[in-house]
């Protein structure tokens, strides 16, 4: 068994994988530049996430279905949005020896 493996560095890269895909899920294709539409876009999932939580905890109607329908519509309004701003998103920067250039 490997004794540099520890239950800490099993939980550290865990945690810098977790970070690293919200920031790639956050940022646009430069992948340095965060974009406002995404940024809303996790905001909105959670916003919708603890209201349909809290009108559950207070006794309010709650049907699987229709948290599903209304986290599609979140979704796809999201997704139209990104879909618009795609031309428009800066491209990703290389350095000259990531081209293959000396």
């Amino acid at each position: 068994m490997n004794s540099s493996i520890t239950p800490l560095s099993l939980f550290n890269r865990l945690v810098n994988g977790v970070v690293k895909l919200i920031h790639d899920i956050l940022t646009g294709k430069d992948n340095s530049t965060y974009d406002s539409g995404r940024v809303w876009m996790a905001l909105s999932f959670i916003y919708y996430d603890h209201l349909s939580e809290v009108a559950a905890n207070l006794g309010h109607p709650w049907s699987p279905t229709d948290y599903a329908t209304g986290i599609s519509v979140i979704a796809v309004a999201f997704s139209m949005n990104m879909r618009i701003k795609d031309t428009s998103q800066p491209l990703a920067r290389f350095d000259n020896n990531e081209k293959g250039e000396q």
